[in-house]
């Protein structure tokens, strides 16, 4: 087939402007503003290898830890995908601590062993893994 950018590295990069914008804002050194929610992210037109893309970001709510912006995804002029994206403020020892219970809703990594591995090639061996 032909390669296109998957629509979540769309996503992330914009969600990396975002976070540029945020600290510009002079936010709070102590926090790390982590994406919060997506919401009614369209792909109007797939991203292919070449393009170069404009990404735009304008904050359309912010303050009391939560940031909310409209993001559009362009190339050539036309758009490629737009919607909205949504912060929040997380303490950075709540993430990043040694030692500490974890606060956040996040669930610890799934590790597999290397037979686990192998097993999983058997399994999709029809699939491009």
């Amino acid at each position: 087939g032909l390669p296109i950018m998957p629509g979540v590295l769309l996503i992330e990069s914009a969600a990396q402007l975002c976070s540029l914008v945020i600290e510009a804002d002079g936010s709070d050194d102590s926090k790390v503003y982590v994406l919060l929610k997506v919401r009614d992210f369209k792909f109007v037109r797939p991203v292919v290898p070449g393009d170069r893309l404009e990404i735009h970001a304008e904050m359309v709510r912010g303050g009391a830890g939560v940031y909310t912006f409209d993001v559009t995804i362009s190339c050539d002029g036309g758009v490629r995908a737009k919607g909205e994206l949504m912060f929040t403020a997380v303490a950075q020892d709540s993430i990043y601590a040694r030692g500490a219970s974890r606060a956040t809703p996040w669930p610890s990594p799934v590790r597999f062993s290397p037979a686990s591995r192998r097993e999983r090639r058997r399994s999709c061996s029809s699939c491009a893994i």
